[in-house]
């Protein structure tokens, strides 16, 4: 009768464990768009910024204006953001700042539509 309960007691905490729940990280996670669509003339660049944050009602859509000095993009949005971006190539890395705070980027320019 003690060999069964053992058995079940067990079996019952391997099931449970199965069930744990996913970590808070998992579940706070979020996938953010960013697209820029830039027009450079000389050093000083113009064009649009679109973001969008998947499971959130926040997004933003404006204009951005800026320079490019060596390989950097520094610009400002109509709202007041700002970002600074590293030029190699068809990658753009570097970080966006505005209302929701300092954000980490990394781009790829898309093949034009």
């Amino acid at each position: 009768m003690k060999a069964k309960a053992g058995l079940l007691l067990t079996t019952l905490l391997t099931i449970s464990a199965g069930c744990v729940r996913q970590d808070w990280i998992d579940r706070t996670l979020v996938n953010t768009r960013v697209q820029l669509e830039l027009v450079q003339d000389g050093a000083k660049v113009t064009g649009t910024i679109n973001t969008s944050a998947s499971g959130m009602s926040s997004s933003y859509s404006g204009p951005v204006e800026g320079s490019v000095s060596g390989d950097v993009f520094s610009f400002k949005s109509g709202r007041g953001g700002i970002g600074e971006l590293t030029v190699a190539g068809d990658d753009m890395e570097g970080y966006l700042q505005g209302p929701a705070g300092k954000v980490g980027v990394s781009l790829r320019r898309a093949s034009p539509r």
